[in-house]
């Protein structure tokens, strides 16, 4: 019965309706009607209706009960057949096995066993058939249809048929939290039961006995406390293996301003008031934007008043001392609405700018400040949907505060753009122009002293995708920015800087996601030295991939079912002064994300840069920093990538290292300084020109962090380490599962700051302890109790 063009007709329509089925073709019957053909018109309804009507009315001579049982893919179906009404006739009972939802389809056949005769004819009668065979192991014993009917072999007549059922002795529920995790286990019973699942899953089983659950290891994750379990089914029951991960990577926060449901499109992040903490910048499209300050341990309140709770159509930021005062000033692009350039007080006020050209009102998706032409004033670059991209260049203070932009579109490419990013790739200090497209060939252009090169076509950066996200980082360390661009439903890419401008396209692990990539953003997430990947996915779980130098990633399970949504921007910075960087994820009418890092496994230097007179906010600058002969570069820029505009402070994870063998230092106007021999786990602030050592302000912890054992699980020996805000007295001990404490490893008063310590196996007698889960809890001078797990293996 076809239902669809070119065939779709009235009376087509109506008889699946009639039905209940869809898809294209599809076959019901009921009884035989001995009719063939068709007609023009590509339907049969009209004709076959009436015949339809009749067989309704006619009751069966058969009644047929049947139930079929499974050991692994081995099946078992059995039916009773009684007589009903006297029958005659030539009959047969035949065995369909059917998969449902094949194609979409209900009931599709994908076997027929051997059929065998029917030969009971009195009411009252009845025989028992069976058959055995073995299910092919591609399909899922879930979706399995067994039919079995009776038919006349000369007339056609169906006289009776029936689904068999499973006979289930029991249903066994298994519940992993956090459900976003969608956790691996497996499950073995009896009859040889082996079942490898994930996630929350109900399964009917055909047999009591005792059960087995193992749930699994995921990386940055500790196993439910047990692992693994027994059970035992008795017939008719339902039991329930649950079992709760924990010590994520990422500790969820969505309170107070954070949990705002408007339409979250681009974030910031700065620190707007100057107080050393990063605030945060929400744009909004349609409701009041947020200007969130930072008030310590993770604690934000909406200080937005006035022009800066903009309620347009607002999609992206970019931050920048641009007038010099001291103060942070900020342009806010807009869809198809006159930007805005705010200067701002320090205080959390905001005055509009006083500029000529610079009120441009195209489709904004993201903004940036970039001094493109190295004549020290900040320009601003617009990247627009379905419009030309514009370069609107400062020719600085005209007077009294006036500032004059022209456009300077030459070499700006007119696209679908998503984003643009700016970097320095070869060296001469003025920043090229990377910009992503939708559906239109990505663009790579080369900032020369005459102007803009297209040098899309011999970089290798020139593929037509759904490009939407960017962003640039030194994944292998070899000193040169490497590329991961996200992609919409299509495959994203990963490309490698090997020198002159030329890109080869990586094939690593986890490389190439086929999801709806958003914002994309690098940071060493645990500090190893390595960068790693953090990844939104519209209406996906978004992903936050680990790093191993050489182009392979880890998948680092998020867990939340939070981290499944309308995603767009993500920033990464120090959010809670603890050193180490967290994250903050922009949604559509779902409230915003804080994820707190709590993976972080080794050592970190954060850092500030004031830049000369005019250039204090030094975009454009990179660092290269070498420790344990390890060197890491990064760069300071103002917006950039997919709505995003990623914190100016640059953070490096050292991983065991402690001390920083160099800091190099390239000024955007050339100058180069190095400092050397510098301790770590500290934020330094650097002044360009400055003395080396008075250059540099050692900031103490903003809160008291318990980091995590490592190695863990171990052997013979692991280490704890923590950083106190205060100083005072502290305690770190260890216990076991049970709460009974094993050992006191810290119990005098220590000093605010970076702290470690070792712990051997041994109880306080000195004793070596049994294998297995221990806690570790940490109680500062502060007021602040916290905890964590470890495993000892022998």
């Amino acid at each position: 019965m076809y239902v669809s063009n070119p065939y779709a007709v009235p009376g087509g329509l109506a008889r699946a309706a009639m039905y209940g089925f869809s898809g294209t073709p599809n076959l019901t019957f009921d009884g035989t009607i001995n009719h063939s053909g068709g007609q023009s018109g590509g339907s049969m309804f009209t004709i076959f209706q009436p015949y339809v009507e009749q067989r309704l009315a006619v009751s069966s001579p058969l009644i047929i009960n049947a139930a079929y049982v499974a050991t692994g893919q081995e099946i078992s179906v059995s039916a009773t057949i009684q007589v009903d009404q006297a029958l005659g006739g030539d009959n047969q009972v035949h065995f369909l096995i059917c998969q449902e939802g094949l194609h979409n389809q209900s009931n599709m056949v994908i076997d027929v066993l051997p059929s065998e005769p029917f030969t009971l004819t009195t009411p009252g009668q009845s025989t028992i058939v069976s058959r055995d065979f073995t299910l092919d192991s591609s399909y899922n014993l879930d979706d399995l249809r067994i039919v079995i009917l009776v038919q006349d072999s000369i007339s056609h007549t169906i006289h009776q048929a029936t689904l068999a059922s499973a006979d289930y002795a029991g249903t066994i529920v298994v519940d992993a939290e956090p459900d976003g995790l969608n956790a691996p286990w497996r499950l073995q019973g009896p009859d040889n039961l082996n079942i490898d699942g994930n996630g929350d899953r109900s399964i009917n089983v055909f047999y009591t006995g005792d059960y087995t659950l193992t749930f699994e290891d995921i990386n940055g994750w500790a196993l439910p406390e047990p692992a693994t379990s027994t059970l035992t089914l008795n017939d008719g029951d339902t039991i329930n293996f649950s079992g709760t991960y924990t010590d994520g990577p990422f500790a969820l926060l969505q309170d107070g301003p954070i949990a705002d449901m408007g339409q979250a499109e681009g974030a910031s992040l700065v620190d707007f008031d100057g107080d050393g903490d990063l605030d945060i910048h929400v744009l909004n499209n349609g409701t009041a934007d947020q200007l969130l300050r930072n008030d310590g341990n993770m604690v934000f309140t909406d200080v937005a008043s006035g022009l800066i709770a903009d309620t347009g159509a607002g999609r992206s930021s970019a931050w920048a001392d641009f007038n010099q005062d001291g103060h942070l000033d900020v342009y806010i692009g807009r869809e198809n609405e006159s930007n805005l350039f705010l200067l701002g007080d320090g205080n959390g006020g905001f005055t509009p700018a006083n500029t000529l050209g610079a009120d441009d009102s195209g489709p904004a998706t993201s903004v940036s400040f970039v001094d493109y032409d190295v004549d020290g004033n900040l320009d601003i670059y617009i990247a627009r949907a379905g419009a030309t991209n514009q370069l609107l260049r400062n020719y600085g203070d005209l007077g009294g505060g006036l500032f004059l932009f022209t456009a300077a579109n030459d070499g700006v490419p007119s696209a679908n753009s998503s984003g643009a990013d700016w970097i320095d790739l070869d060296g001469d200090r003025r920043l090229d122009l990377y910009v992503v497209n939708q559906f239109n060939s990505n663009r790579l252009l080369l900032n020369l002293d005459i102007g803009f090169a297209d040098i899309t076509g011999t970089s290798g950066l020139g593929d037509v995708t759904n490009g939407i996200g960017s962003s640039w980082g030194d994944y292998d360390n070899d000193g040169d920015m490497d590329l991961y661009l996200a992609n919409g439903g299509m495959a994203d890419r990963l490309f490698e800087n090997s020198g002159n401008q030329i890109f080869n396209q990586v094939y690593g692990d986890m490389v190439g996601n086929m999801g709806e990539g958003r914002g994309v953003v690098w940071g060493d997430f645990n500090q190893d030295t390595l960068l790693d990947i953090y990844l939104v996915r519209h209406d996906e779980f978004d992903l936050c991939m680990l790093g191993d130098g050489t182009g392979n990633f880890t998948d680092l399970p998020l867990g939340y079912a939070e981290a499944r949504g309308a995603g767009n921007a993500v920033v990464s910075g120090d959010l809670d002064g603890d050193g180490d960087l967290d994250l903050f994820v922009t949604r559509q009418d779902q409230s915003n994300l804080i994820l707190r890092n709590d993976i972080a496994d080794g050592h970190f230097l954060n850092l500030d840069l004031t830049g000369s007179e005019g250039r204090t906010d030094a975009i454009g600058a990179t660092v290269s920093l070498t420790a344990n002969g390890v060197t890491q570069i990064r760069r300071v820029q103002a917006g950039g990538g997919y709505q995003a505009m990623q914190a100016r402070r640059m953070h490096f994870g050292l991983g065991q290292s402690t001390m920083i063998e160099s800091l190099v230092i390239s000024w955007p106007d050339g100058e180069v300084q190095t400092l050397e021999n510098l301790g770590v786990d500290q934020l330094l602030q650097v002044t360009q020109g400055g003395n080396s050592l008075s250059a540099v302000e050692d900031i103490l912890p903003r809160r008291t962090a318990l980091g995590r054992a490592h190695p863990n699980p171990f052997n013979p020996s692991t280490t704890i380490s923590f950083t106190l805000a205060e100083s005072g007295p502290t305690r770190l001990e260890i216990f076991t599962l049970d709460g009974r404490l094993v050992r006191t490893l810290v119990s005098e008063s220590l000093a605010a700051g970076s702290h470690e310590a070792v712990w051997t196996g041994r109880d306080d007698a000195g004793r070596s302890v049994a294998s297995g889960t221990y806690f570790f809890r940490l109680d500062a001078a502060d007021g602040s109790r916290q905890a964590g797990r470890m495993v000892l293996v022998k």
